[in-house]
C-alpha cells in the first residue's frame, strides 16, 4: 500500500473563519497520480515505441486552501513516487475540518531535498536508492526508459532539475469546470493529477503533446552506443533538429538552443490533467530569497 500523507486540516484562525464551532462539518479530499501514457508506453508519430522503465517524480508540496479570507492549508512533506508504478499512486488524504469549496489547488514539483526536519516520504515503488540519487542530483524528475524502431533500439537515463509550480488548478465535477476541491459534509472530494510522459518528445513548446518525435534523439546519439544521454542532447542544436523536418518552436523561449534544453522546458507541462479534462498554469518557481 502506498503511504499518503495524513493532515488534518485546520482553520488559521478561528474566529475569521465565520463558523460555529459547535456545528462543524467535516469531510475528506484524496488526492492521487495517474500516468497512463508513463505506464503504458506509446508511439511516436515517427514510429518509435516508447516504454519508461523508471519515471521518478519529487512532489515537493501539494496545498488547498481558499481565496476568500478563509484561508486553510494541507502541505504535504516532500515525496517521491514512480509514475511507471501501476496507478493510482495515492499522495495526500485528509481529514478536512470545514466542509466547503476550497478554490485555491496548488502543488510543486522540485528538487529532492534531504532534510532532517522535513524527511523525504517514499511511495511503495521508491526505493531508498532511488532518493539517494534523486537528492544527490538534485532531480525533480528522473526517468530511464527505451525507444525502438524497427531493429534499432536507444535507452536514455535523463535527471532534470526544473523547479516547477502549478497554480489554478480547475477541472470538470459535475458536468461543470470547478476550481480547488469541493468538501461536502460527511463526505469527499478525489482530485487525480493525471502525469504524461509522451509530452518529453514534443517538437513544439506551443502545442506540446499534439506532436510527438524521436528521430532527432536517435540521430543525437553521436557515439552510436544505443544510449542517449543529455549531453547529446546539449550537444544538439535546434537546426540540426529540425533539418528531420519537425518545427521545433521554443514559442519565443530564446533561453532554449538545443534539443536538451528543448525536453527540459517540456518537463514543465508533464501534467496531462487535472481531474477530467482539467488543467492548472504551470510556472518556473521563484528563487528563495537569499
Amino acid at each position: 500500500m502506498d503511504k499518503r500523507i495524513h493532515i488534518l486540516i485546520t482553520c488559521a484562525a478561528i474566529a475569521a473563519c465565520g463558523v460555529d464551532n459547535n456545528h462543524e462539518k467535516f469531510g475528506s479530499v484524496d488526492v492521487t497520480a495517474t500516468a497512463p501514457t508513463i505506464e503504458k508506453g506509446f508511439t511516436t508519430g515517427d514510429g518509435w515505441a516508447v516504454k519508461f522503465d523508471r519515471f521518478v517524480v519529487s512532489m515537493s508540496a501539494i496545498s488547498i486552501s481558499a481565496s476568500d479570507n478563509q484561508v486553510v492549508t494541507a502541505t504535504a512533506a516532500p515525496q517521491l513516487f514512480d509514475a511507471v508504478a501501476a496507478a493510482p499512486t495515492g499522495l495526500l488524504s485528509s481529514t478536512v475540518r470545514f466542509a466547503r469549496q476550497w478554490d485555491t489547488f496548488t502543488f510543486q514539483i522540485a528538487p529532492a531535498i534531504a532534510s532532517e526536519d522535513t524527511p523525504i516520504t517514499l511511495a511503495s515503488s521508491v526505493k531508498d536508492a532511488d532518493r539517494d540519487l534523486m537528492t544527490k542530483g538534485g532531480l525533480s524528475i528522473y526517468l530511464e526508459g527505451k525507444a525502438s524502431k524497427g531493429a534499432v533500439t536507444k535507452t536514455m537515463k535523463w535527471g532534470f532539475t526544473t523547479d516547477t509550480t502549478f497554480t489554478d488548478c480547475e477541472g470538470e465535477l459535475g458536468g461543470r469546470m470547478v476550481k480547488g476541491v469541493v468538501i461536502v459534509p460527511d463526505g469527499g472530494d478525489v482530485v487525480d493529477l493525471a502525469f504524461r510522459g509522451d509530452v518529453l518528445f514534443s517538437d513544439n513548446l506551443a502545442a506540446p503533446g499534439v506532436v510527438t518525435r524521436f528521430d532527432a534523439f536517435a540521430a543525437a546519439d553521436a557515439d552510436t552506443n544505443g544510449e542517449i544521454t543529455l549531453d547529446e542532447l546539449a550537444a544538439t542544436t535546434l537546426e540540426a533538429a529540425r533539418t528531420i523536418g519537425a518545427p521545433y518552436n521554443t514559442a519565443g523561449n530564446k533561453d532554449v538552443a538545443d534539443l536538451g534544453g528543448f525536453t527540459s522546458a517540456l518537463t514543465r507541462q508533464i501534467l496531462a490533467s487535472y481531474r477530467a479534462k482539467g488543467t492548472c498554469t504551470a510556472t518556473v518557481t521563484p528563487a528563495a530569497a537569499p
